[in-house]
């Protein structure tokens, strides 16, 4: 019982304090109100975070999410990545404090079970928004609005459309809103993968007849692919969201705002149109109270329509040469790392025994 009143004796002394000033000064208390509350904000977001913002994330799922950079394989580039740097700069300034992106490899599947687990503070890799997934997860505003795409041969003449893919071997991503699709479209052949690369692979040498996956994918994997074309454009539209755990109310407001506020400074629609994934659809994205100025600095008029570009934004990455960087870094590029690591684990497993026998 002491323990209780000792707790609640600083929030009692607030609360008086509160109401002496309504006494004197009429008005003021709200003003003191805003300020504590924001610094009580500030605080708890600082304590929460402890410098850092791990976000969870499947580095071999592939580009334009996470990818191993083809010019440095212990570097990790994609969208997701300029996202959570951006988010971490946000949460530095309401912090008060220096907010670092750390992230955080883990198989693409086992993303909900790490997140419970704690491993990491939340989901950013292309993590749609669902009924199911929000029973199980809080989740922030949409930061990108989806939609699938159907990819089938160059030759292909058999399917035309995703109703005609029912008798069909259809290649899609394990536990996705694409395998979902196919599931109640009636598709009785559905090949589920890890990766998103070997679909398109399999759809080449003829072990498919079509994959269905997020249009981004699509972009990197199969657009430029000479041998492949899309089909039945903009599929079931969707959103990816930030997920996280139901009791981080927290980092959720503060992530919230942090995307209202790289939405309205024009950074997101940049981060967008160079990895080649801006277009109309985009404008979804823009809420209220602040829906005009976020339409604008994601690119739009109040009306939603696109605003020609200022030709200020990057030079576009390559997909070809980012979707390839998987089949780049083969054993013989990987080797010369591997041993540089092992050999450091060998240091460090005999300084540590020295030392134990030294102790």
């Amino acid at each position: 019982m002491l323990n209780w009143a000792r707790a609640l004796a600083p929030l009692v002394a607030r609360i008086l304090t509160l109401i002496a000033l309504d006494l004197v000064m009429p008005g003021a208390s709200s003003c003191q109100s805003a300020d504590a509350d924001e610094g009580l904000l500030q605080e708890a977001l600082a304590r929460r975070l402890g410098g850092k913002l791990r976000w969870g994330g499947d580095v071999e799922g592939g580009a334009p999410f996470q990818v191993r950079d083809p010019q440095d394989p212990r570097r990790v580039i994609g969208f997701e990545v300029e996202l959570a740097a951006l988010l971490a700069k946000s949460l530095s300034a309401q912090a008060g404090a220096a907010i670092e992106p750390e992230f955080v490899q883990y198989e693409w599947v086992s993303l909900p079970l790490g997140l419970e687990k704690k491993d990491f503070d939340c989901i950013v890799s292309g993590f749609e928004i669902t009924p199911d997934r929000r029973r199980q997860f809080l989740f922030t505003r949409p930061y990108y609005q989806y939609a699938l795409q159907l990819v089938v041969r160059q030759d292909e003449r058999r399917i035309h459309q995703l109703k005609d893919c029912q008798s069909y071997a259809v290649g899609t991503l394990s536990g996705t809103a694409a395998e979902r699709l196919l599931v109640s479209a009636g598709v009785r052949d559905i090949v589920g993968f890890d990766g998103q690369v070997e679909p398109y692979l399999d759809l080449e040498l003829g072990r498919l007849d079509a994959v269905l996956l997020d249009l981004p994918i699509a972009i990197f994997y199969a657009r430029d692919n000479p041998k492949l074309k899309f089909l039945d454009e903009r599929l079931a539209p969707g959103y990816y969201g930030i997920a996280l755990r139901h009791d981080d109310a927290v980092l959720h407001a503060a992530l919230n705002r942090a995307l209202g506020e790289i939405f309205a400074s024009g950074e997101w629609a940049r981060v967008l149109r160079r990895w080649q994934l801006f277009d109309p659809s985009q404008s979804a994205l823009a809420a209220q109270p602040h829906r005009a100025l976020e339409l604008a600095g994601l690119g739009f008029d109040d009306a939603g329509n696109a605003l020609p570009s200022t030709g200020e934004e990057q030079e576009p990455v390559e997909a070809v040469t980012v979707a390839g960087a998987g089949r780049k870094w083969t054993f013989s590029e990987y080797a010369p790392l591997l041993i540089a690591a092992a050999g450091m684990t060998l240091f460090l497993s005999t300084a540590s025994m020295l030392l134990a026998v030294t102790l």
